[in-house]
């Protein structure tokens, strides 16, 4: 169920933000309509967005988009009914609807991230390896960066993890030391165990 206050708070964020002069009607549709697969502009008539299955931060990037469209039309950037506008048109709507959100988002808004990060946090526990992150808060993408380096070095040999180990002692100056987690599984840690590390580092060294 996507939140229609935030949604009306946005809209009213973006039209703003962006300078809109008179706001074109914006209809939220709960599946493919006409074509419409996430999101559509019919220039001074109205914006269609397509809800279902979707966070509610890709409706409002969605929304922001198709506002920018707007927007360009109104200023007269944007000639006729143009259904697949492209190039530097397209560019700017893409890139001006990003800094839309994170604004947004800093303005006391940042649950709506919430929907994004349960998601990814499940991808997460599964061990999914590779994710492509959108206007995501820097915590959560370092929380993933760090789950995606701890899988890849999982499965790397001793030598490997021992090449992160040093990297990280030398550039941070703090120890790190190898960890045997499993038979054959090894993983840089801060501390030291003497049952199952195997190898240490200070500054760059080997100890």
């Amino acid at each position: 169920m996507i939140d229609r206050k935030t949604v009306e708070d946005f809209i009213r964020f973006a039209k703003k933000e962006i300078g809109i002069k008179n706001l074109v009607k914006i209809k939220l549709i709960p599946k493919r309509e006409g074509g419409i697969t996430t999101a559509g502009y019919f220039p001074n008539k109205e914006i269609v967005i397509r809800v279902s299955g979707r966070h509610l931060v890709d409706v409002l990037r969605s929304i922001a988009h198709e506002l920018v469209h707007h927007k360009q039309m109104e200023d007269e950037r944007i000639k006729g009914d143009e259904p697949d506008i492209g190039g530097p048109i397209e560019d700017e709507a893409n890139a001006v609807a990003g800094q839309l959100i994170k604004k947004f988002a800093k303005a006391g808004n940042e649950h709506i991230y919430e929907s994004v990060k349960k998601d990814l946090r499940k991808l997460i526990r599964e061990e999914v390896r590779s994710l492509i992150f959108h206007d995501l808060p820097n915590d959560l993408n370092k929380e993933i960066s760090g789950r995606q380096k701890e899988l890849e070095l999982s499965n790397a040999s001793l030598e490997q993890v021992e090449a992160e180990a040093k990297q990280i002692s030398k550039e941070e100056g703090v120890s790190q030391h190898v960890n045997e987690i499993s038979p054959g599984v090894y993983k840089v840690e801060n501390f030291f165990d003497s049952d199952k590390t195997v190898s240490s580092f200070e500054n760059g060294i080997k100890k």
